[in-house]
């Protein structure tokens, strides 16, 4: 049996083994692949996955490891070296018996899910200017993909812990100046749900665009108080399925 992955720390949110086990479920195929969830706490404990799993062909990739990765990538696609992250990887063996020699290749899918849900979102309207929360891997992809669509202002913002008070909270001005908001952060995901954004929703319009790449739950507290004050939400489930079936093509079209 073909195996797939996910590492990551921690991964009890991710819906992807689930996705994967139902599609494989679905095609007819749960006797060829199997998608299996494994947290990895540091990426330096990746090439002994790669190493006692032999029949794994595929990772992907989520926090906190979508930077760190790029050290272990024996080669990358162009949208990885553009965005500078990594959410899939592609291995490759040679030799045989116990000489397999594993090529790790590096692609990003968080790119082409992104602008497939980002262009659900908008459903015609003209791209505004936008506000990313956050500065990881997701980030990075979204800021590649805003960037290729001319989106014609992209304002980043930090949210991590160890940012300053004031450099965590996200204001009236910044939120009447974009209409376009993105959280790229675990803020609000099950697990994380302890920490809230400190932002000024009473500054939310009807014309405002929130984005949510936490999937899980489906309605975050950023999602559901910009719904509160009028404006149009997605989570990040449409987005981890598009680029999931992205990952799969990689795995298996040769």
């Amino acid at each position: 049996m073909k195996k797939l992955g996910l590492i990551g720390y921690p991964l009890g949110h991710s819906f992807s083994a689930l996705y994967f086990s139902e599609k494989f479920e679905r095609e007819g195929i749960a006797d060829q692949f199997g998608y299996t969830a494994y947290p990895l706490r540091e990426i330096s404990d990746l090439s002994e996955l790669i190493r006692s799993e032999p029949e794994l062909i595929g990772l992907n990739i989520t926090i906190p490891h979508k930077i760190s990765i790029l050290d272990y990538l024996d080669d990358y696609s162009e949208e990885v070296k553009s965005i500078g992250a990594c959410n899939t990887i592609r291995i490759e063996r040679s030799g045989s018996g116990g000489a397999l020699k594993p090529r790790l290749i590096g692609y990003n899918t968080d790119a082409a899910g992104f602008e497939h849900s980002l262009l659900k979102l908008l459903d015609g309207a003209l791209l505004p200017p936008a506000l990313i929360l956050g500065e990881g891997g997701a980030a990075r992809a979204a800021i590649y993909v805003l960037t290729k669509l001319g989106c014609p202002e992209i304002k980043v913002l930090s949210l991590s812990r160890s940012s300053i008070p004031h450099a965590r909270t996200v204001y009236a001005s910044d939120i009447s100046k974009h209409q376009l908001i993105i959280n790229c952060t675990p803020i609000g995901m099950a697990g994380n749900t302890e920490r809230e954004f400190r932002m000024d929703f009473e500054a939310i319009t009807p014309e405002h665009f929130l984005m949510d790449m936490v999937y899980n739950p489906p309605m975050t507290q950023f999602l559901s108080l910009g719904k509160l004050y009028g404006a149009r939400i997605m989570n990040g489930l449409d987005m981890l399925h598009a680029q999931a079936e992205k990952s799969w093509e990689i795995w298996t079209i040769k």
